[in-house]
């Protein structure tokens, strides 16, 4: 079976404030999978329609995406790709099921598959992985980092030294300068780094959920939205 992938948007929509609005507190996935249930007034066919309006005008291809369609039962299936710019990864691949009854409608996102360069993680699995199993370099122990200061220390008194002594053009004022301009540039990667996995450990379920939560908000807004002319 050909297997079908188109991005879904290069960026999120603006979204405005909806009644229905998801934040990321409102995400729960499970077993790689997230659903939610909305309530309209919107006539069961004309509801339908509006979820095929939403893929046809949100992809170039709209068949290539579509996996299963049943009018008789109002159920679509499509698969497609988020691409997750000002995120931790790369992208977001998923399944998105759009079940349709009177007065109601479920959307179920499953099959999550996260991106990270050349990685690809389910959605626990991304939640729960290593800074090293993601990123491949682990943050660095607090004792190298004294050990890289320490270095610096006797660098920066070597300098002043030469500072003293020497000429700036010349090689004994040149080197220890040389030695503590790369023990800074080391010891400022190492802290850049260490900063970054930080931030990543304490945002990046909030990250992902709320680029969920945004997908969602764009459907419901666009399905709720009246085109009377």
């Amino acid at each position: 079976m050909k297997k079908t992938l188109l991005i879904l948007f290069t960026m999120l929509l603006s979204l405005s404030a909806s009644a229905q609005a998801l934040e990321r507190k409102d995400i729960t996935v499970k077993d790689n999978s997230f659903s939610y249930v909305y309530q309209t007034d919107i006539p069961l066919t004309q509801l339908f329609g509006k979820v095929n309006q939403w893929v046809a005008k949100s992809f170039n291809d709209y068949k290539s995406v579509i996996q299963y369609e049943d009018k008789e039962n109002h159920r679509l299936i499509m698969k497609g790709i988020l691409l997750l710019s000002g995120s931790w990864v790369d992208n977001l691949s998923l399944s998105l099921t759009f079940d349709c009854k009177e007065g109601k409608y479920r959307i179920l996102a499953d099959g999550m598959i996260i991106k990270v360069g050349a990685k690809e993680f389910t959605y626990e699995r991304y939640i729960a992985a290593s800074v090293e199993e993601i990123f491949g370099v682990a943050p660095i122990d607090a004792k190298i980092i004294e050990e890289l200061q320490a270095q610096r220390q006797v660098a920066f008194e070597k300098f002043e030294k030469a500072k003293k002594k020497w000429h700036p053009n010349q090689f004994h004022y040149q080197k220890p300068k040389a030695e503590l301009d790369e023990l800074d540039a080391r010891i400022n990667f190492v802290l850049e780094y260490n900063a970054k996995a930080e931030l990543f450990l304490a945002t990046r379920k909030s990250d992902i959920d709320d680029k969920i939560a945004d997908l969602y908000n764009d459907i419901s807004s666009f399905i709720a939205t009246n085109d009377d002319f």
